[in-house]
């Protein structure tokens, strides 16, 4: 209270009338705090007025006095009057209430306690006290419910990442199954072919074009020879790589999710 009564008064709007009034209503709310094990304190984004801290949540608590339209005497006019009667022109202006309001929550859904005919701020300090343990209990159950979702979600992610792993590798051997399969009837029609090509040149009567019919289908036995799978017995197996690229497996992931787009720990 000494600190928001002598060195920061900006923190507490009312006009000097009103100000007593406020710093008992906010040592009372201190006291109630410290009954209860609530943490009272000046809010430390340095804005009005004051927080209260239950359970490891905080809310901030703006104080401030209303304004009010009132007509007020023009001062001048006031100094020229010389007689009670003299008519002394007046002017509507906002003015201090002298009513005193605290209020809290976002600026689109405000929640305030106030003066007013039928009661005092003071009088309603218990329903703040009653919002400030409602709200907190809410506040952590959405904790409790956001790292529940957090936890899933990432959870969800890691299982689908997992998926597309066996997805990838999946797909990488399908790919090269296929591949085999078309280079291993390539071999078997080159094979084919170049036996064709022999038997022709057996037929043939002319040397040199039959030993280059040959010598063309032995090319191609080498061709087949190279090309079949069936050949190389290291690449007979299925394979899973060590090492698979983000960008492979993005792909696989499932919609709505990416391996780029890691949900946080």
């Amino acid at each position: 209270m000494r600190t928001l009564r002598d060195k920061r008064p900006r923190l507490l709007d009312v006009a000097d009338s009103s100000r007593e009034r406020a710093l008992l209503v906010l040592q009372a709310i201190a006291e109630e705090c410290g009954r209860r094990g609530y943490e009272f304190s000046l809010r430390p984004d340095d804005n009005p007025t004051f927080q209260i801290s239950m359970d490891g949540v905080s809310f901030g608590f703006v104080m401030f006095e209303e304004y009010e339209s009132r007509p007020v005497m023009n001062e001048a006019d006031l100094k020229e009057a010389k007689y009670d009667w003299q008519r002394v022109r007046s002017t509507v202006r906002k003015v201090r209430s002298g009513k005193l309001v605290i209020r809290t929550g976002s600026r689109h859904s405000p929640v305030s306690w106030a003066d007013r005919k039928r009661w005092s701020l003071a009088g309603r300090l218990p329903y703040l006290f009653a919002y400030v343990e409602q709200s907190t209990i809410e506040t952590i159950e959405q904790r409790a419910n956001a790292e529940r979702e957090r936890i899933e979600r990432r959870q969800a992610w890691e299982r689908a990442l997992d998926r597309a792993r066996q997805l990838c590798v999946t797909d990488l051997n399908r790919r090269r199954l296929d591949d085999q399969l078309a280079a291993s009837r390539r071999a078997e029609n080159l094979r084919c072919y170049a036996d064709s090509i022999d038997r022709q040149a057996e037929a043939m009567d002319d040397a040199e074009p039959a030993l280059q019919a040959r010598q063309w289908a032995a090319w191609m036995r080498s061709e087949a020879d190279r090309t079949d799978p069936l050949l190389r017995l290291t690449d007979l197996a299925y394979v899973r790589p060590e090492a698979i690229k983000d960008s492979d497996l993005d792909a696989f992931m499932p919609r709505g999710m990416s391996v780029w787009r890691r949900p946080p720990q």
